[in-house]
């Protein structure tokens, strides 16, 4: 019989399948030699340790990860679309990124681990960071369109405390206002000056990185359940697009309440 050649990246993979399957601290070394079908001895012909395996595998993921984007570099297809529109589908398109293999595990391990290694807890980071720098980007363009919403309730942007800015707003109505309170009117989001988007995108960036946490964790233990459907073959399942669909509308409430 030939022998099996295995290599770095096919032992990575091979921890990663069983990281999801079982967590990553319980894999040992001789989960990833039965998963390849090799003798344990020989994993240590490219690692020192299952630790070394962990943290190359940290670094793997956090890596392929960086190439994916919030909001695609080619976002042309957005310009026609009003900004609830526009931001329901770039939210839509991220998280079924993450339905798909590898993302799907990647993302998975990455943030069980974020709470034991300070590695994927910078990937970790890293990627609530993209989402924040997109999403200001996306909102400057939008802005400089003036295709800007004003908020519900009709004063505009909240500050990033949460504070409402209708307060301020009555009391420039009431006559209470002087000559140099023109600076403490409301701003909406057309209005709002960069840092105040900047720092409302990073809150807005973190509500999504835990919604899309959720979102994965109610998705594994959906193929735990169902493990005729193979790791990672979310589309092999019914699809149930309503928790989804609730997490956009928050998503496009955020910006829009």
């Amino acid at each position: 019989m030939a022998k099996k050649r295995i290599d770095r990246d096919k032992i990575i993979q091979a921890f990663l399948t069983c990281a999801f399957e079982k967590s990553a601290g319980a894999v040992s070394l001789a989960d990833i030699a039965s998963l390849l079908g090799v003798n344990k001895a020989s994993l240590y012909n490219h690692f020192s340790s299952r630790d070394a395996i962990c943290e190359a595998a940290i670094d793997f993921c956090a890596d392929y990860m960086s190439g994916v984007r919030f909001i695609p570099e080619s976002a042309d297809s957005l310009a026609p679309l009003s900004f609830s529109d526009a931001l329901a589908k770039i939210v839509k398109q991220y998280f079924r990124s993450y339905e798909i293999e590898p993302l799907f595990q990647m993302y998975a391990f990455i943030h069980s681990s974020k709470f034991f290694s300070s590695e994927a807890s910078r990937a970790a980071e890293r990627e609530t960071q993209k989402i924040a720098d997109d999403t200001a980007s996306f909102i400057a363009r939008f802005a400089a369109e003036g295709k800007l919403p004003l908020a519900e309730n009709g004063y505009g942007l909240k500050d990033v405390s949460g504070a409402d800015t209708k307060a301020k707003a009555e009391k420039q109505t009431d006559g209470a206002t002087d000559a140099g309170s023109a600076g403490d009117a409301p701003h909406t989001l057309q209005t709002a000056p960069p840092d105040a988007l900047k720092k409302r995108a990073m809150f807005f960036a973190r509500e999504l990185s835990a919604e899309l946490s959720a979102y994965i964790v109610e998705k594994k233990e959906t193929l735990r359940q169902n493990p005729e459907s193979g790791a990672g073959s979310l589309f092999a399942l019914p699809a149930d697009d309503s928790a989804l669909a609730k997490i956009i509308a928050r998503a496009v409430s955020y910006w829009t309440r």
